[in-house]
Order: C-alpha cells, then sequence, then structure tokens
C-alpha cells in the first residue's frame, strides 16, 4: 500500500485497541467470537503491510473503561475479558486507537431510531429480528450529550495509560467512519427522521472534534477516517460503512471490508507521513 517508516522495522510490536470499529465483526475470517474481531479488519491489514508482530485485542462492544480499568461485566459467553491495555509492553512500537462511540452511545441511537422506523415502514429485513428490532429502548438525548463531555477526557486517560505501558510506541489515534448521509438526504439505509438525524450530526462532529483535541494535546497521530468518507456513507454508491439493510453477516453501521481497507490504507499514509 506505501512504504514503511523507518522508525517500525520489520517484526516489531504492534498493539491495536478499540471497539467493534477496528475489531471488524462479520469481516471474514473471524479469530474470536466473544470480541467478533476479524483477520480483515485494519489491525491485520497493516499488520501485514508492514510486516508487524500484532497483539489485536480490538472487541466488539468495548467502551473506554474496558481499554483502560479492570474489568466488572463479563463478556457475552460470561468470561470477564481483560483490560485492553494490559497487552501493551514496554518495547512496543506502534498503538492505534479507535474509542469513544459506545461511551456516547451513537450507533446504540442511530439503531434505535433506524428500528423503530423501519418497523413502521415495514422494511425490517426478514429474519433479521435480533439486529433490528422494533422494540428497541428509547433514546437518552440528555445521557447522550453529557457522555459527550467526558470523552474528551476518557480518550485522553487511554493515551497516557499508553504511554505508560510503552513509553516508546507511536500512538495513532483513529476516529469513526461516517455512516451517516450528508445532512437532509434520506436514504433507505438509514431510515431516521431528518430532526433525529440532525441531532447525530452533531453527536458525530462533537466525537470528531473530541478525538482531534487529544491527538493534539497528546501528540499521537491523527487519522480522520471520519472525514476521508463523507463520501462513502451508509446509503452512497460505495458504502465502507454496512446500512441498516446490512449484509450476510455484517452488523447495520459497521464497517465492511472496503471501509476496513480503506481505514488501512489512511494509516499506513499517516505513518509514512510521519516517517
Amino acid at each position: 500500500m506505501t512504504g514503511r517508516p523507518d522508525f517500525l522495522p520489520v517484526g516489531s510490536g504492534y498493539v491495536a485497541l478499540g471497539d467493534s470499529f477496528a475489531a471488524g465483526p462479520g469481516i471474514p475470517v473471524t479469530l474470536d467470537v466473544e470480541c467478533a474481531r476479524s483477520d480483515g479488519n485494519y489491525p491485520h491489514l497493516v499488520a501485514g503491510e508492514l510486516e508487524l508482530s500484532l497483539t489485536d485485542v480490538t472487541c466488539r462492544g468495548a467502551s473506554i473503561d474496558d481499554l483502560i480499568d479492570i474489568p466488572e461485566s463479563a463478556g457475552v459467553h460470561g468470561a470477564p475479558l481483560p483490560r485492553q491495555v494490559d497487552a501493551l509492553l514496554p518495547d512496543t512500537s506502534l498503538v492505534t486507537v479507535t474509542a469513544g462511540a459506545n461511551d456516547v452511545g451513537f450507533i446504540a441511537a442511530l439503531r434505535s431510531w433506524s428500528a423503530v422506523h423501519a418497523a413502521e415502514r415495514g422494511q425490517l429485513p426478514h429474519g433479521r429480528g435480533s439486529l433490528a428490532s422494533p422494540t428497541a429502548p428509547p433514546v437518552d438525548r440528555a445521557r447522550v450529550e453529557d457522555a459527550l463531555r467526558g470523552v474528551g477526557p476518557r480518550l485522553g486517560d487511554v493515551l497516557s495509560a499508553v504511554r505508560v505501558h510503552s513509553p516508546a510506541a507511536h500512538v495513532v489515534l483513529v476516529d469513526y467512519l461516517t455512516v451517516l448521509p450528508p445532512q437532509g438526504t434520506e436514504v433507505p439505509e438509514v431510515p431516521v427522521t431528518s430532526e433525529e438525524q440532525e441531532f447525530l450530526w452533531q453527536v458525530a462532529h462533537a466525537l470528531e472534534d473530541a478525538t482531534a483535541a487529544v491527538a493534539r494535546e497528546h501528540g499521537a497521530i491523527l487519522v480522520r477516517a471520519s472525514a476521508a468518507s463523507r463520501e462513502h456513507h451508509a446509503g452512497s454508491p460505495e458504502p465502507w460503512v454496512e446500512g441498516f439493510f446490512p449484509g450476510l453477516n455484517v452488523p447495520p453501521y459497521h464497517p465492511d471490508a472496503a471501509g476496513h481497507m480503506a481505514v488501512a490504507r489512511l494509516v499506513l499514509e499517516a505513518l509514512a507521513a510521519r516517517g
């Protein structure tokens, strides 16, 4: 995809932290059922291109707490998952981080509203009740806005923890691929009202801004996947994320294989520019 940065020799250690946008649920081949982690996710693509030794601890549903705090809850199969920063070593050379969306409830809100409207329109995918339940919980906008105010400092806590565990690592903070179509544009793949869409865009932009601010404050490399994917939203001709009518395996509003390839390219370009 691009040249090798001088600061990442072959075989050096790379640790990937994050949630489902990094883990790659539904992208063949699944390596870890508990976390829905795929060997086609962007960390694996980056590691393969640069011949790095990857430790991928990304996991679906992960919040920032799951990255840096001792876990209190069990995974879907009953076993508690270790905190992700425990995978970091003193000689780790590269760390990528994608986190924050689960903390603010962005995808949860989008799926909840989509489920209600798709049900009203008779558009629920056949056999997909578990992914598109019309009985989804209501969206608590005040809680979302409150969480947005705290997500920046918590992301900062993640980068501080990375520095403690892996002081020499180059840290790449990757924000989220764009899911929503442009404001005022209605597409069947994202069945929400214009008013709901406006609120969700505010949340998405606030999360982007918080991520960028944390990268500046902590000296991390910022990959603006959000900006690079404006024309590849869920309802676009060439989407990098699934819409509410998903493919066979990828959950709604998550990156598809093309999305992971695109993010991998962006990470590689950012590393090449730094090197």
